[in-house]
This record gives C-alpha cells, structure tokens and sequence, in this order.
C-alpha cells in the first residue's frame, strides 16, 4: 500500500522530534528513549563471575532439597520392604495353620468336613478372590451348614 506524496510533504519529522524531546523532558525522563545510558531504574548486570557463584548456589540448594527427599524416599521403600516380608511371613503361617486344620480333620473313623473347608481356606486351595468362594458370607453358610447337618433337613422337612 503506498501514501501519496502530499501526505507525507505536511508532515515535518524535525517539528514532531522537537515536540515529542519537549514532553519527554517535561515529564522527568520517564518515557525517554533508551540510547545505551542507565537511568538508575534497572539493576546493573551482575559480572559473569558472581552470575556463577549464583548459580551454582542455586544448583546446590536444588541438590541439598533432592538428597533430602531421596533418603526420605529410601526410608519409604526400606519400610515398605519390612512390611512386605512380614505380610508373606504371615499369610505362609496361615497357610500351614491351614495344612494342620486339614491334618486334624481326620480323626481315624471320620472326616470332619467343616474342618476340611477350614483347612482347604487356610491353606490356600480354595478362596478365589471373585465368585462364590471369595464372598466370606457364602463361605461362612457353608460351613455352618456342614457343622449343623440337621439345618438342611429343618429346611427340606425331614425328620
């Protein structure tokens, strides 16, 4: 796009120059144009050296803050480690806990069926975490009804 020639002919850059310096001035210098001189409202710029001092001041209290929440993380992961071993130490006494309930439900003339169950659960045969053999309420009707046989013929009737 051009402008024709008579636009820019009215308009006298040094007149404008000289209004604009005349402002500028009258207002204290807070709009003047910066032609590489300080005019105290910046900071000076800090020498290479103590820009690297800085930095390397802000790269060890990063360092300081890392170290500290990787030991915390440590002690997280030692104490989990405990739990963990303790969690398998327990659920294998559980497991033989069940292995001696199966043992003793065999008495030499009968089998105790309930105790079988108990020790089929314990041990880990049986005890599906989905389905009927994981809801502890199926499982606890089971077994009261393999203690109480005679539930079964109160239900059906038979004497």
């Amino acid at each position: 796009m051009t402008v024709p020639d008579s636009l820019y002919s009215e308009y006298d850059t040094d007149s404008a120059d000289a209004m604009l310096d005349a402002l500028v001035e009258a207002d204290g210098g807070e709009f003047a144009e910066g032609r590489g001189r300080s005019r105290g409202r910046s900071a000076p710029r800090p020498s290479g050296v103590v820009e690297a001092q800085r930095n390397g001041q802000g790269i060890k209290a990063i360092n300081d803050r890392i170290n500290i929440l990787d030991h915390k993380v440590d002690q997280a992961v030692r104490a989990i480690a405990q739990d963990r071993a303790a969690v398998r130490r327990l659920e294998k006494l559980g497991k033989i806990d069940g292995a001696l309930d199966l043992a003793s439900s065999f008495n030499g003339t009968s089998i105790d069926v309930f105790q079988v169950l108990r020790g089929l659960f314990k041990s880990g045969f049986l005890g599906e975490p989905k389905g009927a053999l994981g809801n502890p309420a199926a499982i606890g009707l089971t077994g009261l009804v393999l203690r109480n046989p005679s539930i079964i013929s109160g239900i059906l009737g038979k004497s």
